[in-house]
């Protein structure tokens, strides 16, 4: 348990580098295909995704106020 007042950001990097790692490599491999090969064809249109997500948290947020009201 951590109980200091100041959480620094290198405890933050040193806990969770592992869970960082594969995230980061793949962004990058996913950037380097885009702008330097030039595969314009993996783009993503980002209405979708922004819909998509709009949903869930509309979804979410009345599961929660549910949830609470049933406690």
């Amino acid at each position: 348990m951590y109980t200091r007042r100041r959480y620094p950001i290198y405890n933050a990097l040193l806990w969770s580098w592992r869970q960082l790692v594969w995230p980061l490599a793949w962004a990058s491999v996913v950037f380097v295909a885009y702008h330097a090969l030039g595969w314009h064809a993996i783009a993503f249109p980002v209405a979708p995704l922004s819909i998509l997500g709009t949903a869930v948290a509309f979804y979410l947020g009345f599961k929660g106020n549910s949830a609470y009201g049933r406690l």
